[in-house]
């Protein structure tokens, strides 16, 4: 017969040598990232919250008026036109963090319009007049013969 070989008994480990059992993801779990797709919701959604409607009693801030001052257009002016801005937005059914910005776009181009208008009118009222230069034409003629004759006087050596 054959001897049997005695078998070896792994050593016990007392419970105080025995390391920790892993952690798979701590207590509360696994982290998770965010898709790209839930990140631009919730930065969406953070911006609209700043967002607001506009109403009919609204009036422009103090900065507003000092960017005006920069952009050389008169105070009065932009109070004349808050009415129409606000008629306008407030059937629009729009949200803006700032209607200041939108309403300095909103002037300046007013403000163009309304200088072109006075320009136009301006001309129309030389033209009226007769102050339109009638004689700018006669008087280049009369400079074109001058010069003419001075280049054709081959006897003037006065240069």
């Amino acid at each position: 017969m054959r001897a049997q070989m005695p078998t070896r008994q792994p050593a016990r480990q007392t419970t105080q040598s025995r390391t920790p059992a892993p952690a798979f993801g701590g207590s509360t779990g696994w982290r998770r990232h965010k898709s790209e797709l839930q990140v631009i919701f919730e930065q969406h959604e953070e911006r609209n919250q700043h967002l607001h409607a506009m109403f009919l009693g609204w009036q422009p801030s103090s900065n507003f008026f000092e960017l005006l001052a920069r952009q050389g257009i008169s105070e009065e002016f932009a109070r004349e036109s808050i009415d129409e801005f606000v008629l306008y937005w407030v059937n629009k059914d729009r949200r803006e963090t700032s209607w200041d910005q939108k309403f300095l776009g909103w002037v300046k181009r007013e403000w163009v319009k309304k200088q072109t208008r006075d320009g136009r009118e301006q001309r129309q009222a030389q033209q009226q007049t007769g102050f339109n230069h009638e004689n700018s034409r006669r008087d280049t003629r009369e400079n074109r013969k001058r010069v003419t004759q001075a280049i054709m006087d081959i006897k003037d050596t006065d240069w």
